[in-house]
């Protein structure tokens, strides 16, 4: 989280981090995303300390929505999608609704 912390604009830092949580065995898969998770929140606080917009950084709301995810809350990581296609990158809105799709389906199989 530290690489994360310096610049949390830049991918590579949380694709590590989604990384590592997808290779954790399944019942410390969820308690550690749910560690990271909490960190990015609290990240979010830097960012409106230097006058930055959280919901605007692609990355961290990316890795965000990876994390809730995997830990089943699905409807938290559906409002972020929604935001990233709708406001925050529009570029990639296939994409998102693409993952908000993906989610409404794992969430219904559940």
């Amino acid at each position: 989280m530290d690489v994360a912390r310096e610049d949390p604009y830049n991918e590579s830092p949380w694709r590590y981090l989604i990384g590592l949580v997808k290779e954790h065995p399944h019942p410390t898969k969820t308690q550690l995303a749910q560690t990271y998770e909490q960190s990015a929140i609290d990240l979010k606080d830097v960012l409106i300390a230097a006058e930055r917009d959280p919901d605007g950084c692609v990355n961290l709301n990316s890795a965000r929505i990876d994390l809730l995810q995997i830990m089943g809350k699905h409807n938290d990581a559906i409002a972020l999608c929604t935001g990233m296609a709708n406001q925050y990158d529009v570029i990639r809105h296939k994409y998102w609704n693409l993952r908000i799709k993906e989610m409404e389906a794992e969430a219904t199989n559940k």
